[in-house]
């Protein structure tokens, strides 16, 4: 683990993989997803005014900055983007959270059929 401008990295396995993301704060889990091919740094500036009311956990994209970056078995399509997000949500720490992300395309991060099973 170590301090970033704006918390703690911490790593999760879910769904067979290890998944970076940066905590901070207490209270309620708020997971804040990036938008398409940013990594959770894009959170940086808000997080901190987020952690003073929330447990801020900001999520890496598989493939991006610090997650393994996996040569088989993950395609990083959004379908499997998604999955590996909601697989995030189940993961011990995350129950009950609320998620915010960005995007500025329509493939959103959490798709209809990841939801249906979350």
């Amino acid at each position: 683990m170590t301090d970033t401008a704006f918390g703690t990295d911490r790593y999760v396995s879910a769904a067979g993989f290890r998944l970076h993301y940066v905590e901070a704060g207490e209270g309620n889990p708020l997971v804040l997803v990036p938008p398409s091919f940013a990594t959770c740094r894009n959170w940086q500036r808000v997080a901190p005014g987020l952690a003073a009311h929330y447990r801020v956990l900001a999520l890496d994209y598989m493939g991006t900055d610090d997650p393994d970056k996996h040569t088989r078995g993950f395609g990083y399509t959004p379908q499997e983007q998604s999955d590996a997000i909601a697989a995030f949500l189940d993961a011990p720490g995350a129950e009950a959270a609320t998620s915010l992300s960005r995007t500025t395309t329509p493939s959103t991060p959490l798709t209809k059929t990841s939801l249906a099973a979350w």
